[in-house]
């Protein structure tokens, strides 16, 4: 991967807090839990070097009812 992710809650720049204490990127493979009915925005950063990059994310949703993941 040639970039960083960075996960906040919220809907928009202006309402964005961010889930990571410190806003520090995601680690992959580390599980980061957040409520499914809260709203969020993931950011894809290339690093500073490269002018394109790729990622990918996956998710899961665990629950009582309705456990799944894609």
């Amino acid at each position: 991967m040639k970039g960083s992710f960075y996960l906040y809650e919220g809907t928009d720049r202006h309402n964005a807090t961010a889930v990571i204490e410190g806003n520090q990127t995601a680690v992959a493979g580390a599980p980061y839990n957040i409520p499914v009915g809260s709203k969020y925005i993931i950011v894809f950063m290339t690093d500073k070097d490269g002018f394109s990059g790729s990622g990918g994310f996956s998710w899961q949703i665990d629950g009582s009812f309705y456990p799944w993941w894609e």
